[in-house]
Protein backbone atom coordinates (compact mmCIF):
# COMPACT_ATOMS: atom_id res chain seq x y z
CA UNK A 1 0.00 0.00 0.00
CA UNK A 2 2.88 2.34 0.62
CA UNK A 3 4.58 1.72 -2.42
CA UNK A 4 1.55 2.35 -4.40
CA UNK A 5 0.84 5.89 -2.57
CA UNK A 6 4.39 7.12 -3.56
CA UNK A 7 3.74 6.25 -7.04
CA UNK A 8 0.40 8.03 -7.09
CA UNK A 9 2.56 11.29 -5.72
CA UNK A 10 4.83 10.61 -8.13
CA UNK A 11 2.27 10.52 -10.66
CA UNK A 12 1.02 13.62 -8.93
CA UNK A 13 4.25 15.71 -8.93
CA UNK A 14 5.19 14.53 -12.65
CA UNK A 15 1.99 15.87 -13.82
CA UNK A 16 2.08 19.13 -12.28
CA UNK A 17 5.47 19.58 -13.44
CA UNK A 18 4.76 19.31 -17.38
CA UNK A 19 2.04 21.23 -17.04
CA UNK A 20 4.35 23.86 -15.75
CA UNK A 21 6.76 23.08 -18.62
CA UNK A 22 3.52 23.05 -21.03
CA UNK A 23 2.98 26.88 -19.27
CA UNK A 24 6.17 28.10 -19.60
CA UNK A 25 7.20 26.94 -23.20
CA UNK A 26 3.55 28.48 -24.53
CA UNK A 27 4.56 32.01 -22.54
CA UNK A 28 8.28 31.51 -24.17
CA UNK A 29 6.62 30.83 -27.80
CA UNK A 30 4.07 34.24 -26.49
CA UNK A 31 7.08 36.48 -25.89
CA UNK A 32 8.73 35.68 -29.08
CA UNK A 33 5.27 36.46 -31.40
CA UNK A 34 6.40 39.47 -32.65
CA UNK A 35 2.78 40.62 -33.22
CA UNK A 36 3.02 41.82 -29.43
CA UNK A 37 5.74 44.26 -30.26
CA UNK A 38 5.47 47.40 -28.62
CA UNK A 39 7.75 50.41 -28.25
CA UNK A 40 9.67 50.62 -24.81
CA UNK A 41 12.39 53.80 -25.21
CA UNK A 42 14.92 55.85 -26.98
CA UNK A 43 18.16 54.85 -25.00
CA UNK A 44 21.10 55.73 -26.73
CA UNK A 45 22.01 58.86 -29.04
CA UNK A 46 25.26 58.42 -31.00
CA UNK A 47 25.85 61.67 -32.31
CA UNK A 48 25.77 60.44 -35.80
CA UNK A 49 23.01 58.50 -38.20
CA UNK A 50 23.57 54.92 -37.80
CA UNK A 51 23.96 52.76 -40.69
CA UNK A 52 24.82 49.27 -38.77
CA UNK A 53 23.65 47.74 -35.65
CA UNK A 54 24.41 44.40 -34.03
CA UNK A 55 24.39 43.18 -30.72
CA UNK A 56 27.01 40.41 -29.48
CA UNK A 57 26.11 37.25 -28.90
CA UNK A 58 25.90 36.98 -25.36
CA UNK A 59 23.31 39.91 -25.26
CA UNK A 60 25.83 42.44 -23.35
CA UNK A 61 26.79 44.33 -26.17
CA UNK A 62 25.00 47.00 -28.71
CA UNK A 63 27.30 48.06 -31.17
CA UNK A 64 26.77 51.04 -33.73
CA UNK A 65 28.15 51.89 -36.46
CA UNK A 66 27.56 55.91 -37.35
CA UNK A 67 27.88 57.71 -40.40
CA UNK A 68 31.14 58.99 -39.33
CA UNK A 69 32.42 55.62 -39.82
CA UNK A 70 33.00 55.35 -35.72
CA UNK A 71 32.10 51.74 -34.30
CA UNK A 72 30.38 52.79 -30.64
CA UNK A 73 30.01 49.73 -28.01
CA UNK A 74 27.17 50.26 -25.69
CA UNK A 75 26.45 48.23 -22.27
CA UNK A 76 23.24 46.56 -22.84
CA UNK A 77 20.62 48.20 -19.96
CA UNK A 78 23.12 50.75 -19.14
CA UNK A 79 23.50 51.83 -22.46
CA UNK A 80 26.99 53.58 -21.30
CA UNK A 81 29.59 53.49 -24.43
CA UNK A 82 32.42 50.71 -23.24
CA UNK A 83 34.29 51.66 -26.32
CA UNK A 84 34.60 53.24 -29.70
CA UNK A 85 36.81 51.79 -32.54
CA UNK A 86 37.64 54.22 -35.21
CA UNK A 87 36.26 55.11 -38.36
CA UNK A 88 37.97 55.43 -42.01
CA UNK A 89 37.99 58.29 -43.92
CA UNK A 90 36.76 56.27 -47.26
CA UNK A 91 33.76 55.40 -45.03
CA UNK A 92 32.52 52.09 -43.41
CA UNK A 93 29.12 50.43 -43.52
CA UNK A 94 29.52 46.38 -42.76
CA UNK A 95 29.46 45.54 -39.57
CA UNK A 96 28.92 41.70 -37.42
CA UNK A 97 29.94 39.81 -34.06
CA UNK A 98 31.08 36.29 -34.57
CA UNK A 99 28.99 33.98 -33.38
CA UNK A 100 30.99 33.37 -30.38
CA UNK A 101 31.21 37.52 -29.79
CA UNK A 102 35.08 37.26 -30.01
CA UNK A 103 35.28 39.06 -32.37
CA UNK A 104 33.51 42.27 -34.55
CA UNK A 105 34.31 43.24 -38.01
CA UNK A 106 33.63 46.39 -39.69
CA UNK A 107 33.52 46.86 -43.59
CA UNK A 108 34.94 49.94 -45.33
CA UNK A 109 34.11 51.28 -48.78
CA UNK A 110 38.28 51.37 -49.36
CA UNK A 111 37.48 47.28 -49.70
CA UNK A 112 38.99 46.08 -46.52
CA UNK A 113 37.26 44.60 -43.64
CA UNK A 114 39.10 45.32 -40.34
CA UNK A 115 37.95 42.53 -37.47
CA UNK A 116 38.97 43.85 -34.22
CA UNK A 117 39.45 41.67 -30.57
CA UNK A 118 36.30 42.23 -27.99
CA UNK A 119 38.33 42.10 -25.22
CA UNK A 120 41.45 43.90 -26.20
CA UNK A 121 40.01 46.50 -28.71
CA UNK A 122 43.27 45.22 -31.06
CA UNK A 123 42.86 44.65 -34.68
CA UNK A 124 43.15 40.98 -35.44
CA UNK A 125 43.19 41.09 -38.87
CA UNK A 126 42.73 43.34 -41.96
CA UNK A 127 41.31 41.81 -45.17
CA UNK A 128 41.44 43.20 -48.47
CA UNK A 129 41.22 41.11 -51.56
CA UNK A 130 42.14 41.71 -55.61
CA UNK A 131 40.13 44.51 -57.03
CA UNK A 132 38.71 44.96 -53.91
CA UNK A 133 35.04 47.14 -53.83
CA UNK A 134 33.47 48.93 -51.20
CA UNK A 135 32.54 46.21 -48.48
CA UNK A 136 28.30 47.19 -47.69
CA UNK A 137 27.72 44.16 -45.82
CA UNK A 138 29.18 41.60 -43.95
CA UNK A 139 27.76 38.06 -42.12
CA UNK A 140 29.79 35.38 -39.87
CA UNK A 141 29.07 31.59 -41.03
CA UNK A 142 27.05 29.82 -37.95
CA UNK A 143 30.43 28.09 -36.77
CA UNK A 144 32.57 31.25 -36.72
CA UNK A 145 34.91 30.42 -39.46
CA UNK A 146 33.69 32.04 -42.54
CA UNK A 147 33.00 35.37 -43.20
CA UNK A 148 30.96 36.81 -45.96
CA UNK A 149 31.87 39.90 -47.65
CA UNK A 150 29.23 41.87 -49.64
CA UNK A 151 31.18 44.19 -52.15
CA UNK A 152 30.45 46.79 -54.65
CA UNK A 153 32.93 45.32 -57.29
CA UNK A 154 30.39 42.71 -58.18
CA UNK A 155 31.42 40.06 -55.81
CA UNK A 156 30.86 38.30 -52.68
CA UNK A 157 33.90 37.60 -51.09
CA UNK A 158 34.58 34.70 -48.94
CA UNK A 159 37.20 34.79 -46.15
CA UNK A 160 38.52 32.52 -43.79
CA UNK A 161 38.97 34.36 -40.45
CA UNK A 162 41.23 32.44 -38.77
CA UNK A 163 43.96 32.53 -41.34
CA UNK A 164 43.06 36.16 -43.19
CA UNK A 165 42.83 34.28 -46.35
CA UNK A 166 40.21 34.70 -49.45
CA UNK A 167 39.14 31.51 -49.98
CA UNK A 168 36.67 32.51 -53.16
CA UNK A 169 35.19 35.49 -54.75
CA UNK A 170 31.61 34.67 -56.09
CA UNK A 171 31.20 36.79 -59.31
CA UNK A 172 28.97 36.28 -61.73
CA UNK A 173 26.40 38.23 -59.86
CA UNK A 174 25.94 40.96 -62.93
CA UNK A 175 25.83 43.55 -60.16
CA UNK A 176 27.33 45.20 -56.95
CA UNK A 177 26.24 43.23 -53.99
CA UNK A 178 24.79 45.06 -50.98
CA UNK A 179 23.90 42.28 -48.55
CA UNK A 180 24.82 38.88 -47.47
CA UNK A 181 23.33 36.34 -44.97
CA UNK A 182 23.83 32.91 -43.83
CA UNK A 183 21.03 30.18 -43.32
CA UNK A 184 21.12 29.16 -39.56
CA UNK A 185 22.46 25.78 -40.32
CA UNK A 186 25.83 27.20 -42.47
CA UNK A 187 24.79 25.08 -45.44
CA UNK A 188 23.53 28.13 -47.54
CA UNK A 189 24.24 31.51 -48.43
CA UNK A 190 22.51 34.81 -49.92
CA UNK A 191 23.27 37.61 -51.58
CA UNK A 192 21.48 40.80 -52.74
CA UNK A 193 22.51 42.85 -55.48
CA UNK A 194 22.41 46.31 -57.19
CA UNK A 195 20.34 44.82 -60.25
CA UNK A 196 17.58 43.38 -57.90
CA UNK A 197 18.66 39.71 -57.93
CA UNK A 198 19.05 38.04 -55.36
CA UNK A 199 21.52 34.47 -55.60
CA UNK A 200 21.73 31.56 -53.18
CA UNK A 201 24.53 29.93 -52.96
CA UNK A 202 25.40 25.73 -51.36
CA UNK A 203 28.29 26.76 -48.99
CA UNK A 204 29.73 23.94 -49.85
CA UNK A 205 31.91 24.07 -52.46
CA UNK A 206 30.03 27.68 -53.47
CA UNK A 207 27.41 26.22 -56.52
CA UNK A 208 25.28 28.61 -56.87
CA UNK A 209 21.60 27.67 -56.59
CA UNK A 210 19.05 29.85 -57.35
CA UNK A 211 19.16 33.61 -58.93
CA UNK A 212 15.86 34.70 -58.08
CA UNK A 213 15.09 38.15 -60.12
CA UNK A 214 11.90 39.76 -58.98
CA UNK A 215 13.21 43.11 -57.58
CA UNK A 216 13.19 45.95 -59.72
CA UNK A 217 15.97 47.66 -57.61
CA UNK A 218 18.67 47.17 -55.41
CA UNK A 219 18.17 44.52 -52.52
CA UNK A 220 19.26 45.51 -49.06
CA UNK A 221 18.22 43.63 -46.62
CA UNK A 222 18.19 39.51 -46.45
CA UNK A 223 17.13 37.11 -43.59
CA UNK A 224 16.75 33.13 -43.92
CA UNK A 225 13.70 31.41 -41.80
CA UNK A 226 15.10 29.16 -39.12
CA UNK A 227 14.84 26.11 -40.99
CA UNK A 228 16.00 27.55 -44.16
CA UNK A 229 13.08 27.16 -46.04
CA UNK A 230 12.28 30.57 -46.76
CA UNK A 231 14.30 33.70 -48.02
CA UNK A 232 13.00 37.39 -47.26
CA UNK A 233 14.83 40.00 -48.88
CA UNK A 234 13.49 44.12 -48.66
CA UNK A 235 14.50 46.54 -51.01
CA UNK A 236 14.82 50.07 -52.94
CA UNK A 237 11.67 49.31 -54.85
CA UNK A 238 9.84 49.05 -51.05
CA UNK A 239 9.09 45.68 -51.59
CA UNK A 240 9.37 42.76 -49.43
CA UNK A 241 9.46 39.10 -50.90
CA UNK A 242 9.29 36.11 -49.71
CA UNK A 243 11.63 32.92 -51.65
CA UNK A 244 10.70 29.43 -51.40
CA UNK A 245 14.08 27.54 -51.23
CA UNK A 246 13.20 24.00 -51.59
CA UNK A 247 10.91 25.28 -55.19
CA UNK A 248 13.00 28.01 -56.08
CA UNK A 249 10.23 30.26 -56.79
CA UNK A 250 8.68 33.54 -55.54
CA UNK A 251 5.92 32.65 -52.33
CA UNK A 252 4.65 35.97 -52.09
CA UNK A 253 5.34 39.74 -51.99
CA UNK A 254 4.31 41.97 -49.31
CA UNK A 255 3.79 46.23 -50.27
CA UNK A 256 3.13 48.99 -48.16
CA UNK A 257 6.36 50.26 -46.84
CA UNK A 258 6.63 53.81 -48.76
CA UNK A 259 10.57 53.98 -49.23
CA UNK A 260 13.75 51.80 -48.79
CA UNK A 261 13.34 48.40 -46.61
CA UNK A 262 16.49 48.25 -44.83
CA UNK A 263 15.98 45.23 -42.44
CA UNK A 264 13.76 41.95 -42.45
CA UNK A 265 13.62 39.06 -40.25
CA UNK A 266 11.54 36.13 -39.67
CA UNK A 267 9.98 34.84 -36.53
CA UNK A 268 11.34 31.28 -35.01
CA UNK A 269 8.05 29.83 -36.46
CA UNK A 270 8.02 31.27 -40.34
CA UNK A 271 4.41 32.91 -39.33
CA UNK A 272 5.30 36.50 -39.67
CA UNK A 273 8.16 38.67 -41.20
CA UNK A 274 8.83 41.70 -39.24
CA UNK A 275 10.22 44.58 -41.51
CA UNK A 276 11.60 48.20 -41.22
CA UNK A 277 11.65 50.52 -43.92
CA UNK A 278 10.67 54.51 -44.18
CA UNK A 279 10.21 54.91 -40.69
CA UNK A 280 8.20 52.43 -39.80
CA UNK A 281 8.19 48.91 -37.81
CA UNK A 282 5.92 46.10 -39.37
CA UNK A 283 4.99 42.78 -39.43
CA UNK A 284 2.61 40.43 -41.50
CA UNK A 285 1.32 37.65 -41.34
CA UNK A 286 3.05 35.51 -44.01
CA UNK A 287 0.82 33.18 -45.45
CA UNK A 288 -2.59 35.71 -45.63
CA UNK A 289 0.37 38.60 -47.31
CA UNK A 290 -1.22 41.18 -45.10
CA UNK A 291 0.00 43.70 -42.49
CA UNK A 292 -0.53 43.35 -38.74
CA UNK A 293 1.15 45.80 -36.43
CA UNK A 294 2.71 48.88 -37.40
CA UNK A 295 4.94 50.90 -35.29
CA UNK A 296 6.03 54.42 -35.65
CA UNK A 297 8.52 56.28 -33.59
CA UNK A 298 11.18 57.55 -35.57
CA UNK A 299 10.65 60.94 -38.12
CA UNK A 300 13.73 59.50 -40.54
CA UNK A 301 14.50 56.65 -42.47
CA UNK A 302 15.25 53.87 -40.81
CA UNK A 303 18.69 52.04 -41.75
CA UNK A 304 18.73 48.48 -39.52
CA UNK A 305 16.87 46.07 -37.43
CA UNK A 306 18.54 43.64 -35.23
CA UNK A 307 17.22 41.66 -32.78
CA UNK A 308 18.40 41.09 -29.49
CA UNK A 309 19.73 37.28 -28.76
CA UNK A 310 16.79 36.79 -26.53
CA UNK A 311 14.69 37.61 -28.94
CA UNK A 312 12.11 39.18 -26.93
CA UNK A 313 13.56 42.85 -28.04
CA UNK A 314 15.36 44.64 -30.95
CA UNK A 315 16.44 47.86 -32.03
CA UNK A 316 16.09 50.25 -34.83
CA UNK A 317 18.41 53.25 -35.79
CA UNK A 318 18.43 55.36 -38.71
CA UNK A 319 18.62 58.89 -39.96
CA UNK A 320 16.93 60.52 -36.89
CA UNK A 321 20.27 59.94 -34.73
CA UNK A 322 18.49 57.88 -32.16
CA UNK A 323 18.49 54.25 -31.67
CA UNK A 324 14.96 53.15 -30.58
CA UNK A 325 13.77 49.45 -28.75
CA UNK A 326 10.86 47.28 -29.57
CA UNK A 327 10.04 44.64 -27.12
CA UNK A 328 7.05 41.56 -26.37
CA UNK A 329 7.41 42.52 -23.14
CA UNK A 330 7.40 45.61 -20.64
CA UNK A 331 10.28 48.06 -20.73
CA UNK A 332 9.97 46.87 -16.92
CA UNK A 333 10.49 43.08 -16.83
CA UNK A 334 13.07 43.49 -19.64
CA UNK A 335 15.17 45.46 -17.10
CA UNK A 336 15.38 48.35 -19.51
CA UNK A 337 12.63 50.95 -17.52
CA UNK A 338 14.96 52.75 -15.90
CA UNK A 339 17.05 54.41 -18.73
CA UNK A 340 13.97 55.03 -20.35
CA UNK A 341 13.52 58.44 -21.96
Amino acid sequence: MAALIRLFVLAILLSSAASSASADSSRRRWASDPRALRFLGAYVTPGSQTFRLAFSPDGQSLAAMGMDGVVRIYAVRSWEKTREFPGNPSGCRGLAFSPDGKLLAAGRLNGEVEIREMDSGLVFKTLRGNNPGGVYNLAFSPDGKLLLAAEENNVARVWSVRDGIELRALDGTGSQVYTVAFSPDGALAAGGCANGNVLVWKVDGWERLHVFRGHSTMVRSLAFSRDGRMLVSGGTDKVVKIWNLPGGVLERDLQGHSDVVFGVMVSPDGQYVTTAGDTTLRVWDRHAGTEVLRLQQHTKAIYNLALHPSGRWMATGGQDDEIRFWGTSSARSLGLEATAK
